[in-house]
């Protein structure tokens, strides 16, 4: 990462309005691959390390890496579709590509947090699999890292799309609705 990138990196975790501003003013706004991979990688342990299978712990880590790596670009861009076409239907002036970005910077708090999990996989190792201290430890590590990534990705969108906060967390949020009340619906008919 350049000197910009990793500036950007630590001051989003902490003040994510003013690392957009940063981000946005600097050409190479565009880079976002390097995120996007980690970002997959960091939801491959999330993954596996939520729900542990019966054979080992980096067995199973190993290969959802790469099914997260491989189907995880696809998802991502989809996501960042649905979430631009959602907060454009809410009144949204930012473009496919800010919502790319912000989406992508989203991930930091999960990359960031890398090196505490690979440090979990190898003290509690399958201590994750069988449901143990470790595995609640990172279930509660979880859960702030994703409302930190969605506080961030509603700062992004807010900053991008020029969206009060309520509108952008009701952009973010209805596509997920939507997703779930149609789940929901599909399971009465089946």
């Amino acid at each position: 990462m350049n000197a910009l990138t990793t500036k950007s990196f630590y001051s989003i975790l902490i003040k994510p309005v003013l690392a957009f501003k940063e981000i946005f003013s600097f050409q190479g706004k565009k880079s976002i691959n390097s995120l996007i991979l980690i970002g997959c990688i960091w939801q491959a342990i999330s993954v596996t390390l939520s729900y542990g299978r019966d054979t080992t712990v980096w067995s199973s880590l190993i290969a959802q890496i790469f099914l997260s790596v491989t189907i995880g670009w696809l998802f991502f861009y989809l996501f960042a579709q649905i979430i631009y076409k959602s907060l454009n239907f809410f009144g949204g002036k930012g473009t496919y590509e800010d919502t790319k970005i912000i989406s992508a910077w989203a991930f930091a708090p999960g990359i960031f947090s890398i090196a505490l999990y690979i440090t979990l996989i190898v003290f509690a190792g399958s201590d994750f699999i069988n449901g143990g201290t470790a595995k609640n430890i990172f279930t509660y590590i979880n859960i702030a890292l994703g409302i930190w990534s969605f506080y961030i990705l509603v700062n992004g969108a807010v900053f991008t799309h020029k969206l009060s906060i309520a509108k952008s967390i009701a952009g973010i949020i209805l596509p997920f609705f939507i997703f779930y009340l149609v789940l929901f619906s599909l399971t009465f008919f089946i």
